[in-house]
């Protein structure tokens, strides 16, 4: 354990051993010392990660940038909670977050600030089998996500935006959030072209 970092805290030494477990003295990365039992800290359900400090932080930034606090909890969540309503699409299918990020709201914001946020962008991956990192990651608008999106697996068409209904295949995009309707065609080939002029004509907006 000597040496270990848990966190932003170092193990510096036993600090107790007796038959109520064993606690430790650490030093965490602001330079306070503390002592914790290994429950507190080791193979724990919420292990701390700091004397506290970065809690705060955390804490006080989240209040100044609630958006992007939102924005980093969510992909956290559809990554590691099942519960999570996206679960299905992200977690079960080994999309991860990176540790720079995963307990680091500040590390996130820096490279967001950095690297083209603005309040009206989205946090969508380039390439969609890989996870949430800063060489994965860009801030696109919702359109531009909408494409980058893989297809349902209900999408037996193989085109994004175009599915079957009855005896008719329905086209739509979306745009800026909203779902746009292309019409209802009578063939594949027609529903597809629908989509892709709508594409074309979205992108030279």
């Amino acid at each position: 354990m000597v040496g270990k970092k848990f966190g932003h805290l170092l193990v510096l030494k036993i600090a107790e051993n007796s038959n109520r477990g064993r606690s430790w003295l650490l030093k965490c990365d602001c330079g306070k010392e503390l002592i914790l039992g290994e429950s507190k800290f080791y193979n724990a359900n919420k292990p701390k990660k700091s004397c506290g400090c970065m809690e705060f932080k955390q804490n006080k930034l989240s209040k100044i940038y609630p958006r992007l606090f939102n924005i980093w909890n969510n992909m956290k969540s559809r990554c590691y909670r099942n519960d999570s309503i996206n679960y299905s699409r992200y977690g079960a299918k080994g999309v991860d977050v990176c540790d720079e990020w995963l307990e680091n709201f500040e590390s996130f914001l820096f490279w967001a600030k950095n690297n083209g946020y603005e309040e009206n962008l989205t946090l969508d991956r380039i390439n969609n089998s890989k996870g949430y990192n800063p060489n994965n990651c860009r801030w696109v608008d919702y359109y531009v996500q909408a494409e980058n999106r893989g297809l349902s697996i209900k999408n037996k068409t193989g085109k994004t935006g175009v599915f079957k209904k009855r005896n008719s295949f329905i086209s739509y995009i979306m745009r800026k959030g909203i779902r746009v309707n292309l019409g209802s065609f009578k063939t594949l080939d027609e529903a597809i072209n629908a989509r892709l002029e709508a594409e074309r004509q979205y992108k030279m907006c």
